[in-house]
Formats: structure tokens, sequence, C-alpha cells
């Protein structure tokens, strides 16, 4: 999970690493309030998880919480496995 800022604001993304280097990023969500950082807390079996986000706003600072299940993205980002 990677946190960018651009010109236009905040960039979430998902990757991948492995023995060969990192995927490319899949863009979660953009924000045109600054984010100040995301964690993600893996559930233990299965491709699903929460993210935390917080973010500053006019009326202050904000955690979004979001339940989230990656089954799609995770078959996107991780490398196909190839049988012998």
């Amino acid at each position: 999970m990677g946190l960018y800022r651009n010109g236009a604001g905040y960039l979430v993304a998902a990757f991948t690493h492995n023995a060969t280097g990192y995927s490319a990023p899949v863009t979660l969500f953009r924000s045109a309030q600054p984010i100040d950082s995301v964690t993600f807390f893996p559930a233990p079996d299965s491709n699903a998880g929460t993210l935390g986000v917080l973010a500053r706003t006019d009326a202050g600072v904000v955690l979004v919480s979001l339940n989230w299940y990656h089954d799609a993205l995770s078959r996107i980002i991780r490398p196909r496995r190839t049988s012998p």
C-alpha cells in the first residue's frame, strides 16, 4: 500500500513485492483533501481486511475505516503461478 502526493491531491495505491521487484501500482482512491496516513490491517484467513485513512479537512481531522475485500485486486497484481 502506498500513499502518494501529486499536483491534483493525494493517491492511495496497492502493490506487491517479490524477489524480482514491485508490481505496478493499482489506484484504490484519490483525495483532494490532505491524507496523513493509510494503514491496512489484513484478515488472517482471506483476501480482506480494514483500511484506516487519516485525513485533514477544513473542520479538523477525520479517521475513515473501510472494510475491504480485495480478491479481484489480488489476482491483478500477483503474478500467475504456472504448473511444473
